[in-house]
């Protein structure tokens, strides 16, 4: 019924031994919206409004035991005339749950460490790509521009600090880009710091609410992530009259507690 901001297929047919989709018509990308904007920072209603369609979207799919596997910006489309409202587009890499279909998936800025790491993955990597999207729309530039894995690990490591040994015991690939005191292999002869930069800084967002849902989003253990359901109902989705609202309701009960 068209309320989940999923593209919508609107026919089918085989030309030439080609099987094809015809799809609904959609304006441009994120990525083409933040170009044609020089890139600037997105305003924050700006942001609630989109992340909200994109989780909205991610937990449809979700609940129906599919992985999107791609969330980038040029995977999330305009509809014609709008500059806010969206549909996720392309499921070519999409799997079912439990399913894994490719070693090599996501696109590299918005790839979470599991994938990276040969950790098996499921829903949490959505998530994951979807705090990366968000920020970047917030940021007006990617959030983890890695040149490579080992430079995204690096980037990534930076902000949200080691990773957890319960994570690294499962990794299959931790040979890839550690050596064997536990040392992540340098890019271009450095590495960054682990834990140097909060990811307040490096983001520049300074709305402490959506500060906290990316936070819960980019949780090194996918098991401990915050699930699509979760992340709609955080605060930084919150209406403005229920924020306003929960707002008087906490000076109101400082004023009992103050009485009492």
């Amino acid at each position: 019924n068209d309320s989940n901001c999923i593209v919508r297929v609107l026919d089918t047919f085989h030309f030439r031994d080609h099987s094809c989709i015809v799809f609904e018509m959609l304006g441009n990308n994120l990525y083409e919206f933040s170009k044609s904007n020089y890139f600037k920072r997105a305003a924050i209603n700006q942001v609630r409004t989109i992340g909200r369609q994109i989780l909205k979207a991610i937990k449809f799919t979700h609940s129906r035991g599919i992985v999107h596997c791609d969330m980038k910006p040029e995977n999330v489309l305009l509809l014609l005339g709008s500059n806010v409202k969206i549909k996720v587009i392309d499921f070519g890499s999409a799997c079912y749950i439990g399913q894994k279909h490719f070693d090599y998936i996501q696109s590299r800025f918005y790839r979470a460490p599991e994938v990276m790491l040969g950790i098996q993955y499921g829903p949490p990597m959505d998530i994951w790509s979807f705090a990366c999207v968000i920020a970047e729309l917030a940021m007006g530039k990617p959030l983890f521009p890695g040149g490579n894995e080992c430079h995204q690990l690096q980037l990534q490591m930076q902000v949200l600090g080691s990773i957890p040994d319960d994570v690294m015991k499962k990794a299959t690939r931790r040979e890839v880009f550690f050596d064997e005191y536990g040392k992540i292999f340098p890019y271009n002869g450095r590495r960054k710091k682990v834990g140097s930069v909060s990811l307040q800084k490096i983001t520049g967002i300074t709305d402490p609410d959506l500060l906290d849902l990316l936070q819960k989003c980019l949780e090194w253990d996918q098991d401990k992530r915050i699930t699509a359901a979760d992340a709609l109902n955080h605060k930084f989705f919150e209406t403005s009259s229920k924020k306003t609202s929960n707002i008087k309701k906490n000076k109101d009960q400082k004023k009992i507690n103050v009485k009492k």
